[in-house]
């Protein structure tokens, strides 16, 4: 799977992980976690919605810095990023690709991809910060893992 520069236009092989070997009983906890956090997501969470598992672990992955910037749009007046990125985000609710998301930061308007987590591309060690990283996203939320990965929590 070859990748292209967001900028140029390039096209290049992504890196190949190395070192440790990745951990299957950590991967199958992080998917088990994705899975409770999405049955489970706290209604007064942002306003973000994921429509499912995948959408919520792809934002989970950006709000943790897992991102690559696609694109940036700079705008010239002060509330215009707002409203750009309020058509964007309504663009990207009818698109098929969950790991696009707009942010507004400063007078620009940032579209970020989630990057993947495949073996080829994260190693161990890569992921077990990540991992950790988007424990304190959802602990940030008022989760409670634990509880989460028992399926104790109950929503009213």
């Amino acid at each position: 799977m070859s990748v292209s520069c967001p900028h140029c236009g390039a096209e290049f092989e992504p890196p190949k992980a190395s070192g440790k070997p990745r951990s299957h009983p950590q991967l199958k906890r992080f998917h088990a976690l994705m899975q409770a956090a999405f049955n489970h997501r706290p209604e007064t969470q942002s306003e973000f919605r994921p429509r499912n598992k995948e959408h919520l672990r792809y934002w989970l992955e950006k709000e943790a810095g897992h991102f690559e910037v696609v694109k940036t749009i700079i705008c010239k007046q002060a509330d215009d990023p707002k409203r750009l990125t309020a058509v964007l985000t309504a663009v990207l609710a009818t698109a098929s690709d969950d790991n696009l998301f707009v942010e507004v930061e400063g007078l620009s308007v940032v579209v970020k991809r989630a990057v993947s987590i495949s073996y080829d591309t994260l190693a161990h060690r890569r992921a077990c910060a990540l991992f950790s990283q988007i424990d304190d996203v959802l602990k940030s939320l008022g989760l409670d893992l634990d509880k989460l990965l028992k399926e104790e929590v109950y929503v009213v």
